[in-house]
């Protein structure tokens, strides 16, 4: 698994953790992985601000639930021990002045959070904790498969079966038992599969080992590139039906001034560790599709005369930083529907000859997720950067974490309820 792999499951699984008290029986299994995702929440958040004085840095610190003493003791040591991501300036007495930081990018921030986690000895629970979450972002799978799977890794079957109780205890993945017309328990990723997981299951539980291959590949090679055009796709096979019938895959579509009308296919997978329940925004969830339909319709059918995409990343990223692109004929024609949500306003450049048009972001976030999107094929799990202000920090607004709200007080794992049980015995003999 890669540096930044590894980071995108620390942070993930400590937001998730979130709300948990400190005391909770079985939340000791991932000491590693919540002090590593705390630090690479802190790397997301001071990104691109330079230096912070540390007046500054315990306020960030706070509104991811990291207090000062932390924050001085564990926090900032641990990332300075392990990454070369930030310069501490100290007092006479070693107490911090403010921190400089050198971070490039948000996928730098997820590579920098695996190298800490590797860093720190985690617990083998936490590896195959990883591992896991990582195997779960495909179908459903019986329990059987599951732990077929990551015993087939080299993990102990006993550190397995540890492992997926917790996940399951802390809702980290979701477990289905054997009803609804399912032979056996299975498991799944909450966040991708959901309430679905049972229909799905039951809809390809059947399937002949080479249909499952096909489903497999279809379900990857859409994956691999969000927004997929559907005239690319065999929408003939019987495992495209499938997929479209039991929303493996999400067909949405487009229509532009001009009456020309393409279909484009997303994957669950596309939203990581977030859902579209789960938003602050819940219409940010079809915005994001519409968004991404549009660019991926500039860049595969618009007519080279009038404005083709030829890089969706560095238009976003200029559109990020610029608040604007264009002029060009296209932007007049083929984009109504995300001028109609209000994510980009349109107007016509007047200093420019012709019907020559340009684009003006309005959703900063839809533009951000979109962009994540095409940069590592699924939102990540980061925080945005704060921008301080003369008056302070603001925060601009983005997603609710879904690993926040999602996570529940969970029931001890049996494993986890015996060693308990044994602690409470010796303390009371």
């Amino acid at each position: 698994m890669e540096l930044k792999d590894k980071g995108r499951w620390a942070v993930a699984t400590q937001k998730h953790l979130v709300g948990k008290r400190i005391d909770t029986i079985g939340l000791e299994h991932f000491d590693k992985t919540i002090i590593a995702g705390k630090c690479g929440r802190l790397l997301a958040r001071i990104r691109q601000l330079g230096i912070v004085e540390v007046r500054k840095l315990y306020a960030i610190g706070r509104t991811i639930g990291i207090m000062p003493s932390e924050l001085e003791r564990i926090i900032i040591p641990t990332i300075e021990e392990n990454t070369n991501s930030i310069l501490v300036k100290r007092d006479a007495d070693g107490q911090i002045i403010e921190v400089e930081e050198y971070i490039p990018s948000r996928t730098a921030v997820l590579e920098l959070t695996g190298q800490i986690w590797g860093s720190t000895f985690p617990k083998p629970v936490e590896f195959v904790n990883f591992d896991s979450l990582d195997y779960s972002l495909g179908l459903p799978r019986t329990e059987v498969e599951q732990i077929d799977y990551l015993v087939s890794q080299g993990y102990p079957e006993e550190i397995v079966k540890l492992a997926l109780e917790l996940q399951i205890s802390f809702g980290l993945l979701g477990r289905q038992e054997a009803e609804y017309g399912l032979r056996e328990p299975i498991l799944y990723n909450e966040y991708i599969w959901g309430e679905k997981a049972a229909q799905i299951y039951n809809a390809i539980r059947d399937l002949s080992r080479r249909q499952r291959e096909q489903l497999i590949e279809l379900l990857e090679k859409v994956a691999n590139k969000q927004g997929y055009p559907v005239d690319s796709l065999d929408q003939s096979s019987e495992m495209f039906k499938l997929a479209k019938k039991t929303g493996i895959l999400d067909i949405t579509g487009i229509r532009t001034t001009t009456g020309a009308h393409k279909q484009f296919a997303t994957t669950p997978q596309m939203w990581g560790t977030l859902s579209p329940d789960q938003l602050a925004d819940q219409d940010i969830f079809d915005d994001v599709k519409l968004f991404l339909d549009s660019i991926r319709y500039g860049q595969l059918y618009t007519d080279p005369r009038t404005g083709r995409i030829l890089s969706p990343i560095q238009l976003l990223r200029a559109l990020l930083r610029n608040g604007a692109v264009g002029p060009c004929t296209a932007i007049g024609t083929d984009y109504p529907l995300v001028e109609e949500a209000g994510i980009v306003s349109i107007e016509r450049d007047l200093s420019q000859p012709g019907e020559q048009y340009i684009m003006q972001m309005k959703k900063e976030d839809v533009v951000r997720t979109v962009l994540d999107v095409l940069e590592h094929q699924t939102v990540l799990p980061l925080d945005e950067p704060y921008q301080i202000t003369p008056s302070g920090i603001e925060y601009p607004g983005s997603f609710i974490s879904a690993e926040e709200t999602r996570s529940r007080e969970p029931e001890m794992p049996h494993p986890v309820r015996e060693a308990y049980n044994a602690l409470l015995t010796n303390l009371r003999s």
